[in-house]
């Protein structure tokens, strides 16, 4: 239960580091993936099934306007380690395409933003799942 918590405040500030700088050390990333495989490995296929569906988001974004990142394929990674089955995974995943999809609906509508930081977007939905109980 300790590790929702303090995964809940990592993503809290590695969202807000992505909103002012617009990237995130890639050694924190990955130290806070390799603390997570040690502690909720019962979950571990779904974290790399949710990195597998990060790697897909990633490669049909490279043409488009949407730039999804190697940091963002590591958080949902880390979000995969507190899905609890297939209809969790599947709650996330329509989160986050929601999520994307209002930013490209933005982008279409004339928005002058180049870049936007799905971290906030990770955080939102990873709040929302634990509210509703889709994560555990």
């Amino acid at each position: 239960m300790i590790t929702i918590w303090v995964f809940l405040a990592l993503l809290l500030l590695f969202a807000i580091i992505d909103i002012r700088k617009k990237a995130i050390p890639s050694v924190f990333l990955t130290a806070v993936l390799f603390v997570l495989a040690f502690v909720r490995f019962l979950n571990f296929h779904w974290a790399v099934v949710m990195s597998l569906l990060g790697l897909l988001l990633w490669e049909f974004s490279e043409g488009n306007k949407v730039a999804f990142g190697v940091a963002d394929i590591k958080v949902m990674a880390m979000l995969g380690f507190f899905v609890s089955s297939a209809y969790s995974m599947l709650i996330m995943m329509l989160m986050i395409g929601i999520g994307q999809f209002l930013y490209i609906n933005g982008l279409r509508s004339g928005l002058k933003v180049k870049e936007v930081p799905f971290l906030p977007f990770f955080f939102i939905v990873y709040v929302i799942g634990l509210a509703t109980g889709v994560l555990t």
